[in-house]
């Protein structure tokens, strides 16, 4: 979370202001979620969130699995077939990083001459 989305939210706000049309809704997340804060708050307020989905899962066929395991658990779990695509990794930070040096470069190209 921290080097990608929070990171990306702070980023945005450097970079530009954040003038997106979602620009209000991510502030407003951001704030509601851990105070502006991730560092101090995140860790808590994902623990409190995790335990909760978990009690709400007791009783119930519940699945809790690491994203990093692929589709494997999660196709098990509903008796599938594991789909012949590979598995979404939007939240990946090396690919994420990839795209923050490529837009830096981008960036500097762009940026008027002094």
């Amino acid at each position: 979370m921290d080097a990608t989305l929070v990171h990306h939210h702070q980023r945005t706000l450097e970079l530009d202001g954040d003038f997106s049309p979602l620009a209000d809704l991510r502030r407003a997340y951001h704030r509601h979620c851990w105070d502006d804060d991730f560092q101090k708050n995140g860790r808590g307020v994902f623990a409190r969130h995790n335990a909760a989905v978990r009690a709400a899962g007791r009783g119930r066929p519940f699945l809790e699995v690491e994203v990093a395991s692929g589709w494997q658990p999660l196709c098990d779990f509903l008796g599938v077939a594991v789909p012949n695509v590979p598995f979404p990794r939007k939240d990946d930070w090396a690919q994420y990083k990839k795209e923050v040096e490529a837009e830096e470069v981008k960036l500097k190209e762009d940026a008027p001459s002094q």
